[in-house]
């Protein structure tokens, strides 16, 4: 994960960058999980270092390598029986300590994705992914996820639109360099991504129209023909 030593506020309210964080967020759904408790392996002064609104700090990618390494070692089936459920982005963004470290879950469109090399660290993890998916009840604002790995035949890019659904953990609002100044989106680790991917449309055979055109004059023809020989009888 880069890492900056500076941590930077948004230049303002969270309000005002993200308008539908203004939505009173609901609780957690609870489907497949138990929102008292965290995931084996997880303990919750595991995050004392986590600072919202900031950018990633060296502290903290000592946090995300441990939990990259229990995505990385876990079933995919067992993470979704054991996420929340799917959550809004509202309640990520307006509830930052409750998700800390719990395992939920987001559907959207990934707009963005990039593959970033990791430093030598002790679980032998090479490289993740960011990942931008713009949720499906926010789309004008990202949600940021380092997925492990991606489906076979995921594009990369910086302007894609594949439907996609993650399960994975909270981790921070992190902070990241806008247009318009600083701003703040809710940050997951995932282990990949389920790729809601479009069936691809068979087009119908292209027309030889010169070939119609042949064989309409050719029938004209023999019509006149025919025509013309009974006229002559």
């Amino acid at each position: 994960m880069p890492d900056h030593s500076a941590e930077e506020k948004k230049d303002s309210t969270e309000d005002e960058k993200n308008p539908s964080a203004k939505a009173r967020p609901s609780e957690p759904s609870g489907q497949g999980g138990r929102g008292d408790e965290y995931f084996p392996g997880v303990r919750p002064e595991m995050f004392k270092s986590i600072r919202d609104d900031s950018f990633s700090s060296q502290a903290e990618q000592s946090v995300a390598l441990p939990l990259l390494n229990i995505l990385n070692r876990t079933d995919p089936a067992r993470l979704r029986e054991a996420s929340l459920g799917h959550v809004a982005y509202a309640q990520l963004f307006r509830q930052p300590e409750h998700y800390r470290g719990r395992l939920v879950t987001v559907s959207g469109t990934v707009r963005r994705v990039n593959p970033i090399e990791l430093y030598p660290n002790e679980y032998g993890l090479r490289e993740y992914y960011e990942v931008w998916l713009f949720p499906v009840d926010n789309p004008s604002t990202p949600i940021v996820i380092y997925c492990l790995y991606l489906p076979e035949g995921f594009p990369t890019g910086m302007t894609l639109a594949q439907e996609a659904e993650a399960t994975g953990f909270f981790l921070k609002r992190w902070a990241y360099a806008a247009k318009d100044g600083f701003r703040s989106a809710p940050m997951m680790l995932a282990r990949s991504l389920e790729w809601h991917k479009r069936p691809v449309v068979a087009r119908a055979p292209a027309v030889d129209t010169l070939w119609i055109t042949v064989v309409v004059a050719g029938s004209a023809l023999t019509a006149l023909a025919a025509a013309w020989l009974i006229f002559l009888e």
